[in-house]
């Protein structure tokens, strides 16, 4: 089940919502920062939903001179799969990215100033993805969004410090000759 659908099922057990309603929660909630969403792809997902009997209209209403918005509701069976795979993700850890595995597990091809000044930059980068998911998490907070939905920014960030952490170290370890250094082919 894709994430998009998860998180629609996730939305639909607090209350029904028509897809508007359920980016705009997103948005609140800072969520749209790892789960890229947008309104078509909302639909998408509530479409595949109804079609597997996970969820149901319950009603369609006009606002002024806005389209028709239909409100959905999550059912038993779509409950009970969401439940299961949200089970399975949490049991399961992810892999790395291929990417990582090239970049890192390959740096030996480069020289030692060339993975010194990309390390750098991937540091750079790590400390604006903190400070900006520190200010996003700080920003759902002031709105007195619960902690509970703000659990993801919060595993993150702990994810990317670690990240940096762990890169800072290999760099140091780099420049002060602590890690033996071929020379490139």
């Amino acid at each position: 089940m894709p994430p998009v659908a998860v998180a629609v099922l996730a939305l639909l057990v607090e209350r029904p919502m028509h897809p508007y309603e359920m980016l705009q929660t997103l948005r609140e909630r800072h969520e749209d920062v790892a789960l890229p969403v947008s309104i078509g792809s909302l639909y998408n997902a509530v479409s595949r939903l109804v079609e597997k009997g996970y969820v149901r209209p319950t009603k369609a209403e006009h606002v002024g001179n806005r389209p028709e918005r239909t409100t959905y509701e999550i059912l038993d069976l779509g409950r009970d799969t969401m439940r299961s795979r949200l089970c399975e993700l949490l049991a399961a850890p992810t892999r790395l990215s291929q990417a990582d595995h090239a970049g890192i597990g390959e740096l030996h091809n480069l020289s030692s100033s060339e993975v010194l000044r990309a390390l750098d930059a991937r540091i750079a980068a790590l400390d604006a993805q903190i400070a900006e998911h520190g200010e996003l998490l700080a920003h759902a907070y002031r709105r007195n969004v619960d902690e509970i939905y703000l659990l993801y920014g919060s595993y993150a960030t702990s994810q990317q410090r670690h990240e940096r952490e762990w890169v800072a170290v290999l760099r140091d370890r780099i420049q002060t000759g602590d890690l033996s250094w071929p020379t490139p082919t």
